[in-house]
């Protein structure tokens, strides 16, 4: 749904969000979006296997530029097809993890972040009536 709506968009609408969202080409706010969503992903495997685990600190400016530097030479389609990907696999794997999993602090907190709550800062213009398009 998430590119979807961005498709759905005009020539114009398109242009001022990803003005606004400070990105060049659709592709590079996806390839960002994929590369946090994979960190995420990694953290929670890890807080579940190391309870006393403690994530990396990330420059995030740089860590975002190194994100869309590696998709530069990708086309558009090969991005959205690889966020796709990523976002069937996100919920597949949430899907099958514990319930007890989702009582952890640190995981709940991630999902947060990287998984929902990110992707809501990256929000498409629009009428919607929640945010659980995100991941759809």
């Amino acid at each position: 749904m998430y590119v979807e709506r961005y498709q759905g968009l005009s020539e114009e609408a398109r242009a001022a969000f990803l003005r606004k969202q400070g990105y060049g080409r659709f592709a590079d706010l996806l390839a960002h979006i994929l590369a946090w969503w994979e960190i995420g992903q990694q953290n929670i495997q890890k807080y579940l296997a190391e309870p006393q685990y403690q994530p990396l600190n990330y420059d995030i400016d740089k860590f975002n530029a190194q994100a869309v530097a590696r998709a530069v030479n990708q086309s558009e389609a090969s991005i959205i097809q690889a966020f796709e990907q990523k976002r069937a696999e996100l919920l597949q794997w949430a899907a099958q993890l514990p319930e007890e999993a989702f009582k952890n602090e640190k995981v709940a907190n991630q999902f947060n972040m990287e998984l929902i709550g990110h992707l809501s800062d990256h929000e498409i213009p629009g009428k919607t009536d929640s945010q659980s398009h995100l991941l759809k």
